[in-house]
């Protein structure tokens, strides 16, 4: 369940609630022993704040499809230094848990959607990364609109 008070919401700038909404991206990382969320929307994926050994964090990306922009989120699962198993546990902790991490993004970044009320209609399309290949996945996941809290 998301809890608004756990999220932390950092603009990198140039990035301000009006704006840009291209390469307006989303980094979404938490705290495993208080279970705090941490947001930092910019204009590329901020680093800084990722984990290289767990890869835990969610990416989200607006782009432009065909002259429409959709949100796209990318999950890293494996490039191989994750064995199966331990690809599975990380591919079903995403699918269980990403709805929160897209309340989050959405309810860090509302101030922005009043100002953009037409992306609230935005499909928000999922790419689960693994070299594996029954875990790299593309899916649908709703509109924007779907998980404003």
């Amino acid at each position: 369940m998301f809890t608004p008070e756990k999220l932390t919401t950092t603009l990198l700038p140039p990035t301000t609630v009006f704006g840009p909404l291209d390469n307006r991206t989303y980094t979404l990382t938490h705290s495993d022993e208080t279970g705090d969320l941490f947001l930092y929307i910019g204009c590329k994926v901020y680093n800084n704040v990722i984990d290289q050994d767990k890869r835990d964090e969610v990416v989200g990306k607006w782009d432009r499809q065909l002259g429409l922009y959709q949100l796209n989120i990318y999950v890293y699962i494996t490039n191989g230094e994750f064995t199966f198993e331990e690809s599975r546990i990380r591919y079903e902790i995403f699918q269980k848990e990403l709805s929160l991490a897209l309340r989050a993004m959405m309810y860090g970044d509302y101030s922005f959607f009043v100002h953009c009320p037409w992306l609230l209609d935005a499909p928000i399309v999922t790419h689960f990364q693994s070299s594996i290949p029954v875990f790299q996945q593309t899916n649908m996941m709703g509109r924007v609109r779907d998980y404003l809290v």
